[in-house]
Parts: structure tokens; C-alpha cells; sequence
């Protein structure tokens, strides 16, 4: 089954294509040709300016990765694609350095152990507090006559 995003990037892909130059554009297989043309969106309406450079368009993520794929399998030499391929090796080692980072369990663990060790003596600090200091309770008779006497002042 074939999403939406990549239904409209393969719109956007065919579109790209034809704007190429007929050598270029044979060298991808005829297959992958025509399995876009199947799979494209047929309601898309792509924004495609042939007089811009490709990386000034506003095109989807999904096909910047399917035109770098083509362009690694199909257009560049072999010096080139060894560069490429060290350039996203590079990419996804940063990539899952940063996620390494952000989501170690072992800082995860240590920052809920820390807060929860601060909750429970703030929790305890309380309860101490409040069995120290002696809780002063006005009789309910007391607050009525209190309640009596303001109402007389006002008048």
C-alpha cells in the first residue's frame, strides 16, 4: 500500500523528471519510471518551477530522499557516490549520537531518581512542619459571634 506523502512525492518526482534532460532521465530503469507514474498522486498539484534550482523549490522531504537515492544509483560516478555515501554514514552517526544523547536511559533514570528523592523530602518536610505547629481551631460559637458583631458595626 502506498501513503499519501509517498503518492505526492512521486507526483512531484514525475513532474522533476520531465524537465530533465531525455539522457538523464533514461538512466534511471524504465520500471522505476513507470512505477512512480502508477503510484503518483493524480490530485497533487505540484509547484514545480523549471527556471529555480532544485534546492530553492519547496518540495516534500520524502522526495529530496527519493531524488538523492536516483541520483546516487543512477547519476554519479563512482568517485562520487563514495563521497556520498560517507557524507550519510557521517549524517547517521551525528544522527544517533544526538539521539543517544537525548534519550540515554541511564540520565533518564538519574534525573526521576533525583526529582523523585527531592519530592519525598519536601513531602516529609511538610508533614513534619505541620505536626509542629499547633493548628488553631476558633469554636463554631466564636465565629458566629464574630460574624454577629461585624454585622452590627456596618449598620
Amino acid at each position: 500500500m502506498v501513503t499519501k506523502e509517498f503518492a505526492e512525492a512521486s507526483a512531484e518526482i514525475n513532474e522533476i523528471l520531465k524537465y530533465l534532460p531525455k539522457e538523464e532521465v533514461e538512466k534511471i530503469p524504465s520500471k522505476l519510471r513507470e512505477f512512480f507514474k502508477e503510484v503518483s498522486s493524480k490530485d497533487y498539484v505540484t509547484n514545480i518551477n523549471p527556471n529555480m534550482p532544485l534546492d530553492k523549490q519547496q518540495i516534500k522531504e520524502k522526495t529530496k530522499d527519493i531524488i538523492a537515492l536516483i541520483y546516487r544509483n543512477y547519476w554519479c560516478s563512482e568517485e562520487e557516490r563514495k563521497e556520498l555515501d560517507q557524507k550519510l554514514i557521517e549524517n547517521d552517526q551525528k544522527f544517533e549520537e544526538e539521539l543517544r544523547e537525548k534519550y540515554n536511559p541511564d540520565n533518564i533514570f538519574k534525573n526521576n531518581v533525583t526529582t523523585t528523592k527531592k519530592e519525598e523530602s519536601e513531602v516529609k518536610e511538610e508533614k513534619i512542619e505541620q505536626s509542629l505547629v499547633p493548628q488553631e481551631t476558633e469554636k463554631w460559637y466564636q465565629r458566629f459571634l464574630d460574624m454577629v458583631k461585624r454585622w452590627f458595626k456596618k449598620k
